[in-house]
């Protein structure tokens, strides 16, 4: 009985410390490597998003980021050369029932441009982007 509750509690100690989705990685830096233009499924928005990859070799996707007017952005999914995001930030990443994701409404993609960004969009996960002050 002793080892069961000692086993109950180890679990529920790696529970509590299991980073949770919501709460914002740490401090980071990184450079944008795409842009995405789309319209949004459920209330037709034109959006901005940016593929993002940081210095710890993350990937996701953000329609928040602080440069929207500084980067022209083309229908579909691009891959551009690479920016600088010019400040550090952290990044919280968000759920499909979370009121900032944007579900997109097809078609997103144009291959016939530029090169197009090669890996499936619903494996790219959307962040909010927070800059650090």
């Amino acid at each position: 009985m002793k080892k069961c509750i000692f086993l109950a509690f180890v679990a529920m100690a790696f529970i509590a410390c299991e980073k949770s989705p919501d709460t914002p990685s740490k401090i980071c830096s990184g450079h944008i490597f795409g842009t995405l233009g789309c319209t949004d499924e459920q209330h037709e928005n034109f959006y901005k998003g940016y593929f993002i990859a940081t210095n710890d070799n993350d990937t996701i996707l953000s329609f928040n980021l602080d440069v929207k007017d500084s980067i022209t952005v083309q229908y579909g999914t691009y891959r551009i050369s690479h920016i600088e995001i010019p400040y550090s930030f952290t990044f919280s990443i968000l759920k499909p029932t979370d009121s900032g994701y944007i579900h997109f409404a097809p078609p997103v993609e144009d291959a016939m441009h530029c090169p197009p960004i090669t890996k499936p969009l619903d494996e790219i996960p959307q962040a909010i982007i927070t800059p650090c002050k």
